[in-house]
């Protein structure tokens, strides 16, 4: 016990005596030659025992050289040794910079106060030069069909199984893009591949072959990520060239460990596919009905044993790689006295390479006997094999018991018997026919019914009859239920857009009077966030932009209809004046903020004014 008290005492008194630590400040560039108005990154580090560190002067710099705060990372490291524990805090200052003209730029020193005491960054030294001068991966990349960036850290390549085709055979066609060490991307935007109007296209991308491969191209390692992959059947014989696939997306162009990521664009070469027609089919392939691929067929029937007016199903089963699309049926026939009631078809996609088309069909037999169902002939045309073949039909037994009603077997002829009972005999006879007859029509009234038989069965069907009216009709009610209630949402969301753009120049003066207010008791800092929060919702209610379009880069875009170019100069002014204040470190006192703000009121006066006068002039013009 009394060993865990000193240790305890020995901590405590370790860290009252922590040593102090020499404070150091590092200026460093991502890099150090770059082409014209090509961002890098300058990294501004500091190392002391203490957070209380603030940027107290920026250096002064050249017209041409834009800088931006990017971001601002803190780490703190504890350490203990034998003169006491040691504390550690570095504190990054990440900065974005473009250079705009050629020559040798000087930047730095930054002068920074740790503690009421002022410490100087170095000074680095860059080089812009008109052409890119990026370490390039690999600048002999000798594949035609491989389009890269300027950097070749992204390539992307359009592939293709086959160059050349038969009418109606397949091609898997797939666009893949490559990066450099698995190199991350956004995609901004994509153009697929343009097909022609005449063939049909199966989408094969899925969850399965989305996911990137590792692959070596020119010694060095990628990976491959499939963008686009379909099968395509063309119908027509010719030469067809597919425009090229396009792509815009964000990726890194630099193997920096500060690289950012810039937008980049790629399209791949164009594709060619040449088409043949079919060779000239042989007599014995004559049921050839247009099918280009490899098959096999299976059939089935189910029951094989009946009675009359019962059911019997016929299965068949086509299964291969081809053009389904184009094949309708499989030819089949029946003997008399066999009526087909209903025929249905579905086609299921085992993998992406094999499918299965499947046939049921209801055969409903008349009269007892003993009948054939045949599967005729299927011929189709094999492209690997470059020849038709047939498969071969077969015939399948459907026996019926039962037997046959005779409509004459009380009909006598009996020449010795007088015509009173002849006659009688006759009307006899006749009745006889007629409910005979009676009952044929009956089963046929059966057999369209589909052997529904009694008054509650027909009476059920009724009831699921005008169930299923009712609920079409509740299903059409609640369409145009929803259809109204978009309409009303729509129009609601219009005039709430119309409410707050007119509101934002009053809302905007509020708050500003109330943050001024506010001020003594929030803290110079905690202003600074909410005066740069009213200024972006200013301009996101009064313009109706997002959130995440409120870039200097997205406002220069998105105000150019609304503002003039000194105006966006102006407010780009601001906002960066602002993030040096928030981010840097930079302190101002309150009557330097009443200052920035008084000048943001006349700003934001002047912008709303001229907006309110060009819409009127727009008005008298309409």
């Amino acid at each position: 016990m009394v060993k865990k008290i000193i240790i305890i005492i020995n901590f405590f008194a370790f860290s009252l005596f922590m040593n102090s630590q020499e404070v150091s400040v590092d200026l460093a560039a991502s890099k150090q030659e770059v082409a014209v108005n090509e961002d890098f990154r300058i990294s501004l580090i500091i190392t002391s025992d203490t957070d209380d560190i603030n940027i107290d002067e920026y250096p002064q710099l050249d017209q041409c050289v834009a800088i931006k705060q990017y971001g601002q990372s803190r780490n703190i490291n504890m350490m203990a040794s034998n003169q006491g524990i040691q504390k550690t805090i570095s504190i990054n200052f990440e900065y974005i910079c473009k250079i705009s003209k050629e020559g040798k730029y000087d930047i730095g020193p930054f002068v920074i106060r740790v503690k009421n005491k002022k410490f100087q960054s170095n000074i680095t030294s860059i080089n812009v030069s008109a052409n890119n001068v990026g370490n390039n991966v690999s600048n002999n990349i000798k594949e035609k069909n491989y389009e890269s960036d300027k950097s070749n850290y992204y390539i992307i390549k359009t592939e293709q199984t086959k160059k050349e085709i038969f009418e109606n055979e397949f091609v898997d066609i797939e666009v893949n893009l490559y990066c450099y060490r698995n190199y991350d991307f956004r995609i901004r935007n994509i153009k697929k591949l343009n097909y022609p109007s005449n063939a049909w296209i199966e989408n094969l991308l899925n969850k399965n072959n989305i996911l990137s491969e590792k692959v070596i191209i020119n010694n060095y390692a990628y990976a491959k990520h499939t963008i686009e992959k379909d099968r395509i059947y063309i119908s027509k014989s010719g030469e067809y060239e597919i425009e090229p696939f396009e792509i815009n997306f964000d990726g890194i162009t630099s193997n920096d460990f500060f690289a950012i990521q810039d937008t980049i664009d790629l399209k791949t070469k164009p594709v060619v596919i040449n088409v043949k027609p079919l060779p000239p089919k042989e007599n014995e392939h004559r049921n050839f009905d247009g099918a280009v691929g490899n098959f096999n067929i299976s059939y089935s029937l189910n029951p094989q044993k009946i009675n009359p007016s019962e059911a019997s199903t016929l299965f068949i089963s086509l299964e291969g790689e081809g053009n389904f699309h184009n094949i309708d049926k499989i030819n089949f026939g029946v003997d008399e006295n066999i009526d087909i009631y209903s025929t249905k078809s579905e086609t299921k996609t085992a993998d992406n390479r094999t499918k299965i088309k499947t046939w049921e069909i209801i055969l409903v037999p008349s009269k007892p006997g003993k009948y054939n169902v045949s599967i005729e002939d299927f011929s189709y045309f094999d492209a690997n094999e470059k020849k038709y073949k047939t498969i071969k039909g077969n015939s399948i037994k459907l026996t019926v018991a039962g037997k046959i009603i005779e409509n004459n077997k009380n009909i006598k002829d009996n020449s010795s018997i007088n015509t009173d009972l002849e006659n009688k005999n006759l009307i006899n006879n006749e009745n006889e026919n007629k409910i005979i007859k009676d009952n044929i029509v009956n089963q046929e009234i059966n057999f369209l019914k589909l052997n529904i038989g009694s008054k509650n069965e027909l009476k059920k069907i009724d009831l699921l009859f005008r169930f299923q009216i009712i609920l079409y009709m509740m299903l059409a009610a609640i369409l145009i239920l929803f259809i109204l209630l978009k309409y009303y949402n729509y129009s609601f969301v219009k005039n709430g857009r119309f409410v707050v753009q007119k509101k934002a120049y009053k809302n905007f003066f509020t708050k500003i009077n109330n943050l001024n207010k506010d001020i003594p008791k929030i803290g110079i800092l905690k202003g600074i966030d909410s005066l740069s929060n009213t200024i972006e919702t200013y301009f996101i209610h009064k313009f109706n932009i997002k959130s995440i379009e409120f870039t200097r880069k997205d406002i220069e875009n998105k105000l150019k209809d609304y503002l003039t170019s000194e105006q966006v100069k102006t407010l780009n002014d601001y906002i960066k004046q602002l993030n040096i204040i928030r981010f840097g470190g930079n302190k101002i006192t309150t009557e330097e903020f009443d200052r920035i703000t008084g000048e943001l009121k006349n700003f934001i006066k002047n912008i709303d004014t001229n907006n309110i006068n060009n819409n009127h002039k727009s008005d008298k013009v309409n």
